[in-house]
């Protein structure tokens, strides 16, 4: 007979269902933390109990209320606001209204492994492989989401990433750089200016300027796309162009689309944007300490792997290509002379203040 157990506060029916001549358990949600309200639903499934072990399958959905993907999508989204950017949820957005539309009129309890195929083959006809593995990352965690409150049982399907090659980082090089700038003064664009080289000195994320302050020598990023809080040291001689990013009243959305106009401008070669310059700055901390734990520190990596791909450049080739810019940098000098163990250590502790 059906039992009502509890788990992380939520209330479920279990029944036994006889396959194969053996029992299998099956775990009904009852959608409530409510005792008196889950003893009521449970009621409801052992009338019902009779048909299901009798194979009748179709009516177990009878007890489980159902949910259309746009109403968990709403509340996912708004969730997801709550701990996530801009930027994200949008990204988000769109790839969720895709999947309503790889999948009208379902209701997320109706998912099944074999739609997978079918969310892979809608999104393979209108985006390139990159785009097709962001909109299937937003799926599955979506899916996870719907699993830990509950709206499904277990994950509905395996989603896959589709195999791409990977390529190296995208970077600016001195003359690039020296091009942009150039573009940007002669409009006489000075705040741009200021924003531009505040990225390119910190290795930034595009919306990690509006979630950042300023300590000392150090800016202190709080809200980034790891959840990983750190630091970084912002040179001297950028402190007043720093200054001025922060008090922009532009959007993350205006300071990209400008950027990549005055690239244009510059003649830069396309697939080039803003967030090269994060690469470039990687680069260069790669070249200026050679050491790759500091570089992973610098960018927020989680995971040493992740910062692995920039030293599939030769450190010869960065000299080259580095090696006129930056020289009379008074600040970069002063970090030379601090020994590596001793900039890791400064980096941690002065993130363990902030922790504390």
């Amino acid at each position: 007979m059906a039992s009502l157990s509890q788990l992380r506060g939520k209330y479920y029916a279990r029944v036994y269902l006889r396959q194969d001549g053996k029992y299998k358990e099956k775990i009904i949600p009852l959608h409530t933390t409510d005792r008196s309200i889950a003893t009521a639903r449970l009621k409801e499934v052992k009338r019902k109990e009779k048909k299901i072990k009798q194979g009748l399958s179709e009516n177990l959905a009878a007890f489980q209320k159902k949910h259309s993907m746009q109403s968990v999508m709403k509340k996912y989204i708004k969730d997801c606001k709550q701990r996530l950017g801009k930027r994200t949820i949008e990204v988000y957005e769109c790839a969720l209204e895709h999947l309503c539309r790889a999948l009208p009129n379902y209701d997320i309890e109706d998912l099944k492994k074999d739609d997978y195929i079918k969310i892979l083959n809608y999104l393979q006809s209108k985006f390139n492989t990159t785009t097709v593995n962001i909109r299937l990352r937003a799926v599955k965690t979506l899916l996870l989401w719907a699993v830990e409150n509950d709206y499904i049982s277990k994950m509905p399907m395996k989603i896959k990433q589709l195999k791409q090659e990977k390529t190296l980082p995208k970077f600016f090089s001195p003359k690039e750089l020296d091009a942009i700038y150039k573009q940007i003064l002669q409009n006489q664009n000075f705040e741009l200016c200021s924003i531009v080289k505040v990225y390119e000195n910190t290795g930034m994320r595009l919306q990690e300027l509006f979630n950042c302050q300023i300590d000392g020598n150090y800016i202190h990023i709080t809200r980034t796309k790891g959840k990983k809080e750190r630091i970084v040291p912002l040179p001297e001689e950028n402190r007043h162009d720093f200054d001025i990013a922060k008090n922009t009243e532009h959007t993350h959305s205006w300071i990209s689309h400008q950027f990549t106009k005055y690239c244009a401008q510059a003649e830069i070669a396309p697939g080039k944007s803003l967030h090269s310059l994060r690469h470039t700055y990687a680069l260069k901390m790669l070249l200026k300490y050679g050491n790759i734990y500091i570089v992973k520190e610098l960018l927020g990596h989680h995971s040493v792997t992740t910062t692995e791909i920039y030293l599939k450049f030769p450190m010869d080739y960065l000299k080259q290509i580095f090696e006129t810019r930056d020289k009379d940098n008074q600040s970069s000098e002063k970090l030379d002379k601090l020994p590596i163990n001793k900039t890791v250590n400064q980096i941690h502790a002065t993130l363990q203040k902030y922790s504390a």
